[in-house]
């Protein structure tokens, strides 16, 4: 998955250059007539066609007015598809080489077309030519006719481009697009390329600013520029199977909505009827079938969140304002106030428990089939399969039908990926219920049965004494689990297999949990989503982008400047240099940079994604990693990296917040990813590309080589201290190894020999380690940066302030994990259950036997199997029911319990304030005994007490009477 997210990005950057989506256009035609209403026609003339003709140094600049007397209307004999006929062609003479010449038009929305322009259905298509080439694959007569031509008029090579503003009534910019075709010449056969743009809701005029620049041969003359044939369509389109698709999703909700009362009550009467199915199940397996396909069920519910979170924040005239639920449901009406746009967050809350509510009889199907439950698999299919009519259809009728249908499928991508799982999966489960999960237990918990194999082996050194003295069953697991040879893979985490070693990181990843998993598919998810959409904005914005920091690089130059010149004014010292403002000033005269600008920003967007995708292997590898060991350290009993705050704020209440907590970490946070991404390529992409940006960070070394030469004295002189405080005047006293009968010199760290010597070495270093803490501060902000957009979805890891920090529910969630899916427990489970159950009813015959094989070992064991059935009850209804009431069972099995295992009495609930002291005297008769061994058991403890304390004291006066030199 993570490598069909990576490489969408490669096919995606040339889809989105758009393609049409012709599967949901039911009509579209260019019109006879233009956006104005005038006849198509073969020629142009700016003065009768109302174009404002001007000249401009470039793109960017602020344009005048052209001279009325360079401005000429021609014609000449132009082959077109209707024959040979004379065009009309205008042009502006006296171009300076390498300025633009700029034609403005507004063109009005005809009122009849104003309805359709508000509902969403309206679009237009463009082209300009220039007056010597054909459109639609027309060609000119011969070759001297085309040179002849190019010779009188003086037409030389340059490029066009044009900028749309779409214009409210109310003269407001609604949007723009900036249409280019990067630096081609007139020998382009259509000029301008032409392409079907959307007009957005609201619209009353377009604003179109054609843009021409031509560049002499002789690069000191004046040229030409010239535009023949123009057009500006509209046309109206419809979408396909409107009235269908809004049928589907009426039909669909109102399905899942009756499925949320349905299910539930089936899986409740299956259950009555069948009878409980806790069997199996009480061997405590939490693994819920397939950790993906759960991961997949997760990735279903975000997606719907997701398409919630674009209708509440679509802006004005997008397709996604409006829910097509029935009548439809207007996310506009939400921005008419401050009120209404406080009830936003609300609305998205409620729609959180719709959307629960919808994918929890899934939940359950789910959950069921997990027993083996056929009826659970046919509704779970049923259910998962109208939520995919659904969601298909409200996105069939949210989309916009100019776009690509590549742009749809990488937006969806992990979408169809889930559906088409989760409908594998409950098909198989119809076949085959309960095979599926049967073979995942099997190969989960392989190590935990070899682990079982283990303890029920007798040593050697025990066949004689196991025949008297059972010994429990705790500190059999102890004795096993402390065994390095036999060690589990989850507490070792290395398992060796002949002569190989399996790595620790391949080890964590196979044996995650399943929520972790769950996280792994959700986190994957947001980052894919948010990738595709990034890459989607930032190319269709990168040339209206360009624009802007062309245009306002002079002022950014100039601010830069004013704050060098505020900061030496304040410094009284030319602290960046005097080339700096040199440096920048340069930038100004690159001229155009609008090309160079667009360049940059895509390269600089594709290299963000590849970090992105990057940074989020290295946290889900880090995370598996970091469980692994937490969750070691927690099975070996090792709490000591829990801080005892830590430990007060912990429960299961925030374990059940960590999953959710971490899905809004990880939409938010693959975004900043992305941004800071983004920002750190540019950066680099502007240096590497603009010589004078180069030119200026040398310089700025080169003249502030100081600071760097200041950080390596600091630091050596840091070394130096630290040598010699430790070496002269902190105290060291002689400890006697009883071992090696050797004496070791050890630092007392704290304990000084001279204090008044120390404080005037402390002084002499104070200006070094000054200037280590500047620099020092420095690095700990970009340190802190960096960390900020790679762990920036991570919960698991300690806040500066824990008042934002989330590390409680991590822990919470670890120490959860731990108590429910400790393999010792698992053990210990399955043995109590094996020692109270016929053979073949055993958890361990159940969980790994085939079926032949559960049907030879009934034949020959018992008289009885598993599925047969006795005066209308199975045996394993027998076990649970033969007790004949709650209680009196419980007991039943706490007296079986402690008989068989002698040593679990101390671990009850009762016996766990108590000490082992205490446990032994309370085993004697006679109260004397009793009370006198505990007082003798007090004062041996408060005389130890006395002679350490006294033993110190000696030591602290012997150290002091040594420095003093008494």
């Amino acid at each position: 998955m993570f490598v069909v997210s990576l490489l969408s990005l490669l096919p995606f950057v040339t889809a989105i250059q758009g393609t049409e989506f012709d599967i949901c256009v039911a009509s579209r035609s260019s019109g006879l007539n233009d956006i104005s209403g005038v006849p198509r026609r073969f020629g142009t003339d700016w003065t009768k066609d109302n174009w404002t003709v001007q000249l401009a140094q470039d793109s960017h600049s602020q344009a005048t007015k052209a001279k009325e007397s360079d401005i000429v209307v021609r014609t000449t004999n132009y082959i077109s598809e209707e024959g040979p006929v004379n065009l009309t062609y205008s042009c502006l003479q006296n171009v300076p080489g390498g300025s633009f010449a700029k034609l403005t038009k507004v063109m009005q929305i005809p009122k009849e077309q104003v309805y359709s322009v508000d509902d969403g259905v309206m679009a237009f298509d463009y082209f300009v030519h220039n007056p010597f080439f054909m459109a639609d694959g027309a060609i000119v007569e011969d070759d001297a006719f085309l040179d002849n031509l190019i010779d009188t008029t003086s037409v030389a090579f340059g490029k066009e481009f044009a900028n749309l503003t779409f214009i409210d009534s109310k003269g407001g910019v609604i949007a723009s697009l900036f249409d280019d075709n990067f630096g081609e010449n007139y020998s382009t056969v259509k000029g301008i390329s032409s392409r079907y743009i959307y007009i957005p809701m609201g619209t009353r005029s377009i604003k179109a600013e054609i843009y021409g620049s031509v560049s002499s041969p002789q690069d000191t003359l004046p040229s030409s520029f010239c535009m023949g044939r123009y057009s500006f369509y509209t046309y109206q389109f419809d979408i396909k199977f409107r009235d269908r698709a809004q049928k589907l999703v009426n039909v669909t909700f109102i399905i899942s909505l009756v499925f949320i009362l349905m299910v539930p009550l089936a899986m409740l009467l299956e259950g009555r009827r069948n009878g409980k199915r806790t069997l199996k199940m009480i061997d405590l397996v939490h693994t819920q079938g397939s950790r993906l396909i759960r991961g997949m069920f997760f990735a279903l519910c975000v997606s719907f969140l997701y398409a919630t979170y674009q209708w509440l924040t679509a802006k004005k005239g997008s397709p996604n304002t409006v829910l097509p639920v029935f009548s439809g449901i207007d996310s506009a009406k939400l921005v008419t106030s401050h009120a209404m746009k406080a009830v936003k967050t609300p609305i998205f809350m409620l729609c959180f428990l719709i959307i629960g509510m919808m994918f929890w009889p899934i939940a359950i199907c789910y959950g069921h089939v997990n027993e083996g439950s056929r009826t659970a698999a046919v509704l779970g299919l049923l259910a998962v399969v109208n939520v995919a009519v659904l969601r298909a259809s409200l996105q069939y009728l949210q989309m916009n039908p100019l776009d690509s249908i590549t742009t749809v499928v990488f937006y969806h991508l992990v979408e169809f990926f889930a559906f088409i799982s989760f409908i594998v999966y409950f098909a198989l489960s119809i076949a085959l219920p309960g095979r599926f999960e049967t073979y995942i237990r099997k190969t989960y918990f392989h190590s935990a049965l070899h682990v079982t194999a283990l303890l029920r082996k007798v040593d050697e050194s025990e066949s004689d004494e196991s025949e008297e003295k059972s010994q429990g069953i705790l500190a059999k697991i102890k004795s096993k689990f402390t065994r390095v040879e036999v060690r589990p893979i989850w507490i070792s985490g290395r398992e060796k297999k002949s002569q190989t070693t399996t790595p620790f990181i391949k080890s964590a990843l196979a044996h995650a949990p399943v929520r972790l998993i769950s996280l792994y598919v959700m986190i994957t998810l947001f980052t894919y989503t948010d990738m595709v959409i990034f890459v989607s904005k930032i190319f269709n914005g990168s040339p209206r982008i360009a624009c802007v920091l062309g245009t306002s690089s002079t002022i950014i130059i100039r601010a830069f400047d004013t704050v060098f010149q505020v900061l030496e004014e304040i410094g009284q010292t030319q602290l960046f240099g005097e080339s700096v403002r040199e440096a920048l000033t340069d930038l100004v005269g690159m001229g155009n940079m609008t090309d160079l600008l667009q360049r940059m920003i895509r390269g600089s967007c594709i290299s963000a994604c590849i970090l992105t995708f990057i940074i989020l292997v290295f946290n889900i590898v880090d995370l598996a990693v970091t469980y692994k060991r937490d969750s070691e350290r927690l099975r070996k009993g090792d709490y000591g990296f829990l801080l005892e705050g830590e430990m007060r704020t912990v429960s299961s209440a925030f374990a059940s917040q960590f999953m959710g907590i971490q899905i809004g970490f990880a939409f938010v946070g693959t975004i900043w990813t992305l941004f800071c991404c983004m920002m750190i390529c540019f950066l680099l992409a502007c240096f590497f590309t603009v010589e004078k940006l180069r030119r200026f960070l040398w310089d700025w070394l080169l003249q502030n080589g100081f600071i760097v030469i200041a950080i390596l004295v600091s630091y050596v002189l840091g070394k130096i201290q630290q040598f010699v405080v430790n070496r002269f005047f902190v105290a060291h006293y002689e400890v006697q190894v009883p071992e090696t009968d050797k004496e070791v010199i050890v630092s007392t760290k704290f304990w000084l020999k001279n204090v008044n010597k120390y404080n005037q070495m402390d002084y002499l270093f104070l200006f070094p380690n000054l200037i280590n803490g500047l620099t020092t501060f420095l690095g700990s902000i970009m340190t802190t940066f960096v960390a900020s957009f790679i762990f920036s979805y991570r919960l698991d890891k300690r806040g500066l302030m824990p008042l934002f920090s989330k590390y409680s529910l991590y822990l919470s969630w670890i120490l959860q994990e731990h108590h429910h899916h400790n393999p010792t427990l698992q053990v210990a489970v399955k043995l109590f259950r094996d020692s109270i159950l016929p053979e073949n009813l055993s958890s361990i015959h159940v969980f790994t036997n085939r079926p032949h094989e559960k049907r030879e070992l009934s034949s020959t064991s018992f008289s009885y199997s598993i599925n047969s059935v006795h005066n209308g009850v199975t045996p394993s209804r027998m076990v649970l029911d033969k007790a004949s009431s709650k209680r009196a069972r419980s007991k039943w099995f706490l007296a079986y319990t402690l008989i068989k295992n002698p040593s679990l009495k101390a671990y009850r609930k009762q016996r766990v304030q108590e000490t082992l002291l205490a446990e032994w005297v309370a085993s004697n008769e006679s109260t004397r005994i009793r009370k006198q061994v505990l007082e003798m058991f007090e004062s041996k403890e408060a005389v130890e007490v006395r002679a350490v304390m006294n033993e110190m004291r000696d030591r602290e006066n012997r150290l002091w009477r040594f420095e003093r030199g008494v």
